[in-house]
């Protein structure tokens, strides 16, 4: 059961951070000089959202135990790898394609590389819980 709550915190921090770092990156690029309140909305939107996997996370590590079949937490590396991947994609496509060359700033590569961050955490969580049943 373990491995259903990691991979459940894995995908549902995901999409949520891919969601949220989309409709950031679009308002500062429509208004690039309230850079820092954008910003601080989002990190808000950032930490309110990752309470419900860090509640998952929990319950993986309670649920933890050598019991399962070991193709069980081998699909779950599988999906949070292609979880992990998708992230670097969806981050890396928006940040090149939404994006005018000209409009590129500091601010804008900082940016993505810290929704990087926030989206790889709870995948490599996911790994390390799925890693524990070999």
């Amino acid at each position: 059961m373990a491995s259903v709550y990691a991979i459940g915190a894995a995908a549902f921090a995901s999409i949520f951070i891919l969601i949220f770092y989309t409709k950031t990156l679009h308002e500062i690029r429509d208004n690039p000089d309230s850079y820092n309140e954008i910003m601080t909305k989002h990190l808000l939107r950032i930490v309110v959202i990752e309470v419900i996997p860090i509640m998952l996370i929990v319950l993986a590590f309670i649920n933890i135990d050598s019991s399962e079949l070991i193709i069980q937490p081998m699909i779950g590396l599988i999906i949070v790898i292609a979880i992990l991947l998708l992230n670097y994609i969806v981050i890396f496509m928006r940040y090149r394609l939404d994006i005018p060359q000209e409009q590129k700033a500091p601010y804008f590569t900082t940016f993505m590389l810290i929704n990087i961050g926030f989206a790889s955490a709870f995948p490599f969580i996911a790994i390390i819980i799925l890693l524990m049943h070999f």
